[in-house]
């Protein structure tokens, strides 16, 4: 994995409770209480506000001097930015910008001259120019691939700025798309395969909006409807599954346990990873369907045997957009 995307995994753990519960309200059991018998909610919420407040806390130290350039020289976009991150915000000082940066804010330019000429949501700015600083700053290690574009759109909250101004946006993303690629020529084909990604989880983050999930013991209650993980994915048979279909997967105590009995579509399946839940999460049937629920810039195969208590030790893949959501499948093929 590259450079930009280990610095983002950084930013994204250390901000990770603070994200979780402003973003997506996710209330993570307390210490004491033991983690199957915990009772734990999911919304997502969006706010304007809090969203850019951990878009920029989000910012590696290469992209916010980047960043931060851009405030200076964009009056709009520092308006938006002290009235909602931090209001003692002053320009920074053009003595403090190194060679390097300002080599690298060249690409940053041309992509903010061509936003600016598109009339969009400052909220909207705020989001594609932090995914714009944070790839300029990686850019010198060579052209990014589609992973690290989407970690890195992650971690400016671009999928959800998106989704909550897509009625206001949708006609102008082409031109959106054209001011990446215009700006980073080296990885055009990466960017358009990325903003494919954000584009078609629209409709799941409009539909995920308005979906809740209460989860309890083994239990999880998503829109209403409670799913009941009854057996260990390691007791799972073909017999048990549908290989076309995706199951709600509920992380207990030392075990992932899944609802076979309620298959769920790919929507709903999609809408419930982009809650962002650490502990419900998905169940494929097959690696290459848990891959392909994964998406274009997916993160594993992975398992976290660390011997704690809270470990997982089946094989799982993340969507880069909404890393703190699993989607296992079995250690060994079942079909």
């Amino acid at each position: 994995m590259r450079k930009i995307a280990k610095k983002i995994i950084c930013c994204l753990t250390t901000c990770c409770l603070v994200f979780t519960s402003s973003i997506f309200a996710v209330v993570t059991p307390s210490a004491s209480i033991p983690f199957d018998t915990a009772t734990v909610s999911s919304n997502v919420e969006y706010n304007e506000k809090q969203v850019a407040v951990e878009i920029y806390k989000n910012l590696s130290p290469e992209a916010k001097l980047l960043f931060d350039q851009l405030l200076t020289q964009d009056e709009k976009l520092r308006d938006f930015h002290q009235t909602h991150v931090d209001p003692t915000f002053q320009p920074i000082q053009s003595a403090y910008v190194n060679a390097s940066v300002s080599v690298a804010s060249n690409e940053l330019s041309i992509l903010s001259e061509q936003l600016s000429q598109l009339n969009l949501p400052q909220a909207v700015v705020y989001s594609l120019e932090a995914l714009g600083a944070s790839m300029a700053a990686a850019v010198a290690d060579g052209p990014l691939p589609i992973g690290d574009i989407l970690l890195a759109a992650a971690a400016a909250s671009t999928a959800v700025v998106v989704a909550a101004n897509w009625s206001t946006i949708s006609a102008k993303w082409n031109s959106i798309v054209d001011a990446f690629t215009s700006a980073f020529t080296t990885m055009v084909s990466n960017i358009t395969s990325a903003f494919e990604e954000i584009n078609s989880d629209v409709p799941h983050f409009q539909s995920s909006a308005t979906l809740s999930i209460y989860t309890s013991s083994n239990t999880a209650t998503i829109g209403g409807v409670t799913y009941a993980g009854t057996k260990a994915i390691s007791d799972i048979k073909n017999s048990d599954v549908n290989i076309s279909a995706y199951y709600v997967a509920i992380l207990i105590a030392d075990d992932v346990v899944v609802d076979t009995t309620r298959p769920i579509s790919y929507a709903l399946a999609k809408a419930i990873l982009i809650k962002n839940n650490m502990r419900v999460g998905i169940f494929a049937p097959t690696k290459e369907r848990a891959r392909s629920l994964a998406g274009a810039g997916y993160i594993g195969p992975e398992n976290h045997d660390d011997g704690s208590l809270y470990s997982n030790y089946y094989m799982h893949y993340h969507n880069s957009l909404y890393s703190h959501a699993h989607i296992w499948y079995p250690n060994f093929p079942i079909f």
